[in-house]
């Protein structure tokens, strides 16, 4: 879909919504028939998700010092979207930060990524909070950490990694309209 995009006549007809910053992630990781940052944005259209850490509803990790204790008992399994995917960066952030060891799973969307860890197939997930929310609220998944840049209000007890002391740990996801070079 990038690389029509990337070709399309500049033309105002063909445009596409991007999830920052895991498309210049991918692109960075992984040779792309297209430069991102050479495509025409507009930004602003939506933005202000962010990514959170869950455990399975039933798991004895309940905050965040649990998690770095598991975390040195044993390797977690840890549900994500797809490499170079907004959670898969949360997820290097995390390890790098944090240094809690973990073995990605790649689920193909969020939604997948936090029930896998409500059905107990992985240790924890990180989604974005939109593709959490519902399993929290169904008790399917508790949240342990948030990876924006405020608490979310809906979730006033689950602290940001910048609460835990880990400045350098929080991002938001931005939604942008882009088109081809030139538009």
């Amino acid at each position: 879909v990038n690389n029509f995009i990337w070709k399309a006549k500049p033309d105002g007809y063909n445009m596409i919504m991007l999830n920052l910053p895991s498309f210049t992630n991918r692109e960075l990781i992984k040779k792309q028939p297209f430069k991102i940052l050479e495509m025409s944005f507009i930004y602003g259209i939506s933005g202000g998700d962010f990514n959170v850490l869950v455990v399975p509803y039933n798991s004895p990790i309940k905050n965040f010092q649990d998690l770095k204790n598991a975390a040195a008992e044993k390797m977690l399994s840890c549900g994500g979207v797809t490499q170079g995917s907004n959670s898969w960066y949360s997820s290097i952030l995390l390890r790098e930060a944090a240094g809690i060891k973990l073995k990605y799973v790649p689920y193909d969307s969020g939604i997948e990524a936090a029930t896998a860890a409500g059905g107990n197939h992985v240790d924890i997930s990180i989604a974005s909070i939109t593709s959490a929310t519902q399993p929290i609220q169904n008790k399917l998944i508790r949240p342990i950490v948030m990876f924006g840049d405020d608490k979310d209000p809906a979730f006033p007890d689950v602290p940001t990694m910048v609460d835990l002391g880990f400045k350098e740990v929080h991002f938001v996801t931005r939604m942008g309209l882009a088109g081809p070079p030139g538009m």
